[in-house]
């Protein structure tokens, strides 16, 4: 279960750096999990479980990425990035209307106190 947890993720960290790659270099770079044969049982699974999308090319010996995923993850990223920012800059404009309220609020006490003397 480790050897496959891991193998997924390399799968996943290489979308990241290649639109493609060689069933050669996913060979050496999944070494551990056995043969071909499992890499590519891995690959049909990733597939179907929606983990990493990708398209086998035997006649090439390369697996293409999805590039449609891959765009609306980073636009889900981009998003979620975006809605951080947004409450960020919520929060604090919402501190700065309460520091002039309290600012305000001290101003008229004094203000009150002036007239007094």
């Amino acid at each position: 279960m480790i050897k496959r947890t891991l193998a997924v993720r390399i799968i996943q960290k290489s979308k990241a750096f290649y639109t493609t790659i060689t069933f050669k270099t996913l060979l050496s770079q999944l070494a551990f999990f056995g043969t071909w044969e499992k890499i590519e049982q891995l690959l049909f699974e990733c597939n179907r479980d929606g983990l990493v999308i990708t398209v086998v090319d035997h006649a090439n010996n390369i697996i293409t990425f999805d590039q449609e995923v891959q765009v609306a993850e980073s636009l889900l990223n981009f998003g979620n990035k975006l809605r951080t920012a947004f409450s960020k800059i919520a929060e604090t404009k919402t501190q700065g209307q309460e520091r002039l309220r309290i600012f305000l609020k001290v101003k008229e006490k004094l203000d009150e106190e002036t007239k007094k003397v």
